[in-house]
């Protein structure tokens, strides 16, 4: 189980070439580059490519983007990604830039629905698929909801492409590009540390804004902190214990949402059984929801 900022650092340094990382943190950086408008008509053509109005603001916007597209092209042809996110700043993590990747995958995918060329076409559901891969990367539950949102616009895109075109060499390529998913226990270990990080800044008792927390905040801390070793330690046991894709392993961690988190209106007492919701990070981790997303990361049959 992991405890320590440490224990999510690759098992080996990642080779700058290889490293996807600093690509990605430009496109975050110039996230004002990318027009809403424009990525609003590329959700519109990957919804219905048969949108005539989205289809051609989406057309006239391309000239614009040249240099955002070549930016994410760059990215996708790096096998990993090391976001360099600094895990020691607990709750207060901003985890929202990882939809940097599902955007790209949305611009990716509308130019392929788009294309009039069967390889130019399968090309861009490669490079959306492999933004799929390179956000899952990222050991945290936000990552796996933004994976499979890409994956799944490329999936669907590649299904749509191969009724236009037929299958062929390149449709093969793109579909071999979607890469087996990580565990849900690798997600989840992003979790784990941040929470316990959150646990070490509650020591602080000023960060308690609530008086009574603050006062009482000696006497939680100890218990919360045991708590927390606990709840982790069952959920990894549960992890481990039950297939990824299995029924069993969604009801066992729905059990454990009902054992351990904290409820509205409950007693003094009973909240010293349950963890704080901003503890668990931030609202504590939907189990079951969390791993029904990470089940839908399966590569393209």
């Amino acid at each position: 189980m992991p405890l320590t900022v440490e224990a999510l650092l690759p098992s080996a340094p990642i080779h700058t070439d290889d490293n996807a990382g600093p690509l990605v943190r430009q496109l975050i950086a110039r996230k004002e580059a990318l027009s809403p408008t424009w990525l609003d008509a590329a959700k519109r053509v990957v919804k219905n490519p048969k949108d005539a109005t989205a289809a051609q603001t989406f057309r006239a916007g391309l000239s614009q983007h040249t240099e955002l597209l070549a930016l994410y092209t760059q990215a996708t042809q790096r096998p990993r990604c090391d976001i360099g996110f600094n895990y020691q700043l607990g709750e207060g993590l901003n985890q929202g830039v990882l939809t940097v990747f599902s955007k790209g995958a949305t611009l990716f995918t509308a130019r392929a629905l788009l294309s009039p060329d069967a390889s130019a076409a399968f090309a861009d559901i490669e490079r959306a698929a492999r933004l799929g891969n390179l956000t899952a990367q990222t050991p945290l539950l936000t990552a796996a909801v933004v994976s499979s949102s890409a994956h799944r616009q490329a999936r669907d895109g590649h299904a749509q492409l191969v009724a236009r075109f037929g299958a062929s060499p390149a449709s093969l390529k793109a579909k071999l590009a979607f890469a087996k998913p990580p565990t849900p226990e690798f997600f989840f270990s992003g979790e784990a540390v941040l929470s316990f990080i959150t646990a070490q800044k509650f020591r602080r008792t000023a960060y308690f804004k609530d008086p009574t927390l603050r006062l009482l905040a000696p006497v939680y801390l100890p218990i919360w902190e045991r708590q927390l070793v606990r709840f982790w330690s069952e959920v990894y046991a549960t992890l481990r214990r039950y297939p990824a894709d299995s029924p069993e392993l969604l009801r066992h961690l729905a059990a454990l949402e009902d054992k351990w988190y904290g409820k509205d209106g409950e007693s003094l007492f009973q909240s010293f059984t349950h963890l704080p919701d901003i503890l668990v990070a931030l609202k504590g981790p939907p189990l079951k929801s969390a791993v029904e997303k990470t089940q839908s990361l399966k590569p393209s049959p």
